[in-house]
C-alpha cells in the first residue's frame, strides 16, 4: 500500500513512526549594497553602516574592526547600524553583515572595507596684531585686527585691562573687533584671539597696547584786569583781580614796580590777589 503524499512548509514537523523530524529552514540570502561603499575613502568618522536587506533575513549581526577578520560588535540589529563611538580618523576598517533567518540560520556576508577621513588640522595661532604688541599712543577709537589663521572658521576675542582679559566676542567669522565706544586714555589693554576650526581651537599669544593720553588745550590768556590796564589814582589798599581763563586750573601772579615784576603767588586757585 502506497503512503500518502505530504506537502510541508519549511520548519514543519513530520511524525514518522512516532519520531519527530524537524525539517531544515532555508538559510537567508546575503546582505548587499554596503554603505559606505566597498573601498570608499574619506568616510566621516560618524558615518552609520547600512546595507540592503537579504532575502529571508529578519535580523543581522554586525562585524566591524581594523583587521580582515572583523570582530562581532552587535547582534540582532537592522539596517542602518550606528557605531557607539566615532571611528578613528585616517583608519582602514573592515566590516561584514551576517543575515539571520528562521530557525536561527545565519548567512555570512562578504567582507567590505573603507577608510575614514583623516583628522582635521588644528588652526594656526592668530598673528600680526593691530595695534602691534606693546604699541603706545594708540588712538582711543582704535579697532583690533589680526591675520587670518589657517584651518580656522571662527574666532573668540578676549579684551580688557587685566592680563587675563574677559571674552568679549565668541564665534565671530571676521578678523577684526571694534570695541564699543572709545577706549580710556592713557590705559594699558590686554587682548587675545583664539582660532577655532574643525580640528580644534588654538589660542594666540597675549598682546598688549597703551592708549594715548588726550592732549588738553592750553588755557586762554587772563583778561579783564582789575584795576584796569593803565588805570590811575588806584587806592593803595586795592586788590588785583581778573576773569577766569578757560582750561585753567591755577594761576601764577607776578607783581611789582618794574616791567619784569617778580612772581608773588604760584599755583593759586583764586582769581584775585
Amino acid at each position: 500500500m502506497l503512503a500518502p503524499k505530504l506537502s510541508l512548509s519549511a520548519g514543519a514537523v513530520l511524525i514518522v513512526l512516532g519520531l519527530p523530524l524537524l525539517l531544515l529552514a532555508q538559510a537567508p540570502g546575503q546582505a548587499s549594497n554596503p554603505s559606505p561603499a566597498n573601498d570608499a575613502i574619506d568616510v566621516p568618522t560618524s558615518t552609520p553602516l547600512a546595507w540592503t536587506a537579504a532575502s529571508g533575513a529578519t535580523k543581522y549581526d554586525v562585524r566591524l574592526g581594523t583587521t580582515t577578520t572583523p570582530g562581532l560588535v552587535a547582534r540582532n540589529v537592522t539596517s542602518p547600524y550606528q557605531p557607539e563611538a566615532p571611528l578613528a580618523p585616517g583608519t582602514r576598517y573592515y566590516w561584514r553583515i551576517d543575515a539571520r533567518g528562521k530557525g536561527n540560520s545565519i548567512t555570512a556576508g562578504p567582507v567590505w572595507t573603507f577608510v575614514t577621513a583623516a583628522a582635521a588640522a588644528a588652526p594656526s595661532a592668530p598673528a600680526s596684531p593691530a595695534p602691534a604688541d606693546g604699541a603706545t599712543d594708540v588712538p582711543l577709537a582704535a579697532a583690533l585686527g589680526w591675520a587670518a589663521s589657517s584651518n580656522a572658521t571662527s574666532y573668540d576675542v578676549a579684551f580688557g585691562t587685566t592680563n587675563t582679559p574677559p571674552a568679549v566676542s565668541l564665534g565671530q567669522a571676521t578678523t577684526a573687533y571694534d570695541p564699543p565706544g572709545d577706549l580710556a586714555e592713557g590705559t594699558t589693554y590686554f587682548w587675545r584671539v583664539t582660532a577655532i576650526g574643525p580640528g580644534g581651537a588654538t589660542a594666540g599669544p597675549l598682546w598688549t597696547f597703551t592708549t594715548a593720553t588726550a592732549v588738553q588745550p592750553a588755557p586762554s590768556a587772563p583778561a579783564s584786569p582789575t584795576p584796569a590796564d593803565a588805570a590811575a589814582d588806584i587806592p593803595v589798599a586795592a586788590a588785583l583781580g581778573w576773569a577766569a581763563s578757560s582750561n585753567a586750573t591755577s594761576y601764577d601772579v607776578a607783581f611789582g614796580t618794574t616791567n619784569t615784576p617778580p612772581v608773588v603767588s604760584s599755583a593759586q586757585a583764586a582769581i584775585t590777589y
